[in-house]
């Protein structure tokens, strides 16, 4: 019963836009420009209410507080610095497809896994940094780890998260932060798996990362019955399907229990 509305307020969050993308050339290179909207602030406060209560916690950042963690992380993972700009911030173009996009053209399963293993590898090095934050080293997650928002870059092998406008309450454990990533990643990119093929996508996101802790987490979360009421969960995994191909599997909810059980099977 209360499955429709749930998918309801996820389907209209998946279609909301808090920021908005601008690319402009600036001596000889591209540069991205992240802006928040005019109407963010309503629509801030109102996501806040619903991801303060979600497990693990999380909240979108003020405008203030985001571009100073923005600029902390980039310069951290990539040594890019990282401008102040009306009402958000700019960087230089990070090289790479983003791997939605690269999974919906993708032909075969073998392509796709090979996408799936290069943007879990990435995000385990992200992982394994420890950042400096109120006098206190804590480790670093992402928050929004979904498959739209990690760039792979195909000839050199290697993928770049972005966005962390978004961030995890830090206070709660790294390993319950990190298996919330693994999950976004997984529900994300296996919209664009068939359900033969879902244990062979999982299986890879598996090898390649290789903490057990936080992969018995991640089974946890996935078993608990309210990921079905997670509106976060259920609107990243509906803005996946937009701007892409029809290749985009329909979340279902049948389809989304496939996936439970392929992480719940891979040990």
């Amino acid at each position: 019963m209360l499955q429709l509305p749930a998918k309801m307020i996820a389907l209209f969050m998946a279609g909301v836009r808090v920021n908005w993308i601008q690319t402009l050339e600036r001596e000889e290179q591209a540069w991205i420009y992240k802006r928040r909207s005019i109407w963010s602030g309503p629509i801030v406060l109102a996501g806040n209410l619903v991801l303060a209560i979600r497990k693990p916690r999380m909240k979108v950042l003020g405008l203030k507080a985001w571009i100073e963690w923005e600029r902390l992380v980039q310069s951290q993972l990539r040594g890019v610095t990282i401008e102040p700009a009306k009402n958000g911030i700019g960087y230089p173009r990070i090289s790479g497809t983003p791997l939605s996009r690269l999974l919906a053209g993708s032909e075969t399963v073998t392509e796709k896994r090979n996408y799936i293993a290069i943007a879990t590898r990435s995000l385990a090095k992200l992982h394994s940094q420890a950042m400096p934050l109120d006098d206190n080293q804590v480790q670093l997650s992402h928050a929004d780890a979904a498959c739209y928002n990690v760039l792979v870059d195909e000839e050199r092998q290697n993928a770049e998260w972005f966005d962390f406008d978004i961030r995890h309450d830090l206070r709660d454990p790294a390993s319950l932060r990190f298996a919330d990533d693994l999950r976004a990643l997984i529900f994300t990119s296996a919209v664009f798996f068939d359900a033969p093929s879902l244990p062979l996508m999982v299986a890879i996101v598996r090898d390649e990362y290789s903490d057990t802790n936080v992969w018995l987490q991640l089974q946890i979360l996935v078993s608990d019955r309210r990921l079905d009421f997670d509106l976060f969960h259920q609107a990243q995994v509906r803005r996946t399907t937009r701007g892409v191909s029809t290749q985009a599997r329909p979340p279902s909810h049948r389809h989304q229990q496939e996936v439970v059980s392929a992480i719940l099977n891979e040990r």
